[in-house]
């Protein structure tokens, strides 16, 4: 009677808690406002805090393409990857549209 050797197959698997992309935030005009390293469990609101103060009165919102995140959500509900590249804004849409006017 012959037995094969077993083998052992070890699978590492990372939590969410474990992974650190790399997110970037652009502002409409394209331009990096913060490009760092983000626990992937971390909410959307540390990345705002991140951000360069927004104007007196204003406050950031952040978007993945054209859909606003809720800042409560982590990060890992709004992108997977290791880079991440998010959009901040911190004018109302009506507001940019009636200075471009």
């Amino acid at each position: 009677c012959y037995i094969a050797p077993s083998r052992v197959i070890r699978v590492v698997a990372l939590s969410t808690s474990q992974i650190m992309p790399n997110v970037k935030v652009q502002n409409s005009a394209g331009e990096v406002l913060l490009e760092q390293d983000f626990n992937a469990s971390a909410a959307v609101q540390d990345i705002a805090v991140a951000l360069p103060p927004a104007p007196e009165g204003k406050a950031w919102s952040i978007f993945i393409g054209s859909v606003k995140c809720n800042l409560q959500d982590p990060l890992s509900s709004v992108a997977d990857g290791d880079e991440i590249v998010l959009n901040a804004s911190h004018g109302a849409i009506a507001e940019k549209d009636i200075k471009n006017a």
